[in-house]
């Protein structure tokens, strides 16, 4: 009965680390697509800008912009 029990608890650990190992295999394709469509968006898009027009200078810390 013992050697029963630590041939099933041998194989949950082997079923376990295939998982983790097949669960990272699939990560690092999926972060690389994910690399890539970033580098692809950053190098072919404009960058976006946005002005504001307040009406003063300069604001102190808690100021409201507009009021």
């Amino acid at each position: 009965m013992k050697k029963s029990g630590q041939l099933n608890i041998f194989l949950h650990v082997v079923i376990l680390l295939s998982f983790i190992f097949g669960i990272s295999a699939q990560e690092n394709n999926r972060l690389q697509d994910i690399i890539n469509n970033l580098s692809f968006y950053t190098n072919n898009s404009p960058p976006e800008k946005v002005y504001v027009q307040t009406d003063k200078d300069t604001y102190t810390s808690g100021e409201t912009i507009f009021g």
